[in-house]
């Protein structure tokens, strides 16, 4: 019986590590091209602790949505640090959305 248990157990580890899915996105799989900063939205690539780490084509928020509430059912109870998101806005630069800096604006002269 002992040897039984011992061989189910890595079997079982692997189910489970298959059905968990994982809660990180890939940027890299939804359009990122641009013309302008109007192009791109900013995104999470951590569904479960996540501040803004990349930008998509607005035109692939919709497939990206999708993936994050799936991905969201992946977290269980992860408990994220608080901490503050650095201040960040998508932008385009040589065709491709990108993060920025946001441009603060100091008012009149």
């Amino acid at each position: 019986m002992r040897k039984i248990l011992l061989f189910l157990a890595p079997a079982a580890a692997a189910i489970a590590a298959a059905c968990s899915g994982s809660s990180s996105i890939d940027p890299e799989k939804y359009d990122r091209t641009c013309g302008n900063a109007n192009d791109c939205v900013t995104i999470v690539t951590d569904a479960c602790c996540g501040c803004p780490t990349a930008a998509i084509n607005a035109k692939a928020e919709q497939q990206y949505e999708a993936d994050l509430a799936a991905a969201k059912q992946n977290c269980g109870a992860v408990s994220c640090p608080n901490i503050a998101c650095q201040a960040v806005v998508a932008g385009c630069n040589g065709g491709l959305c990108v993060l920025t800096q946001p441009v603060v604006d100091a008012g009149a002269d």
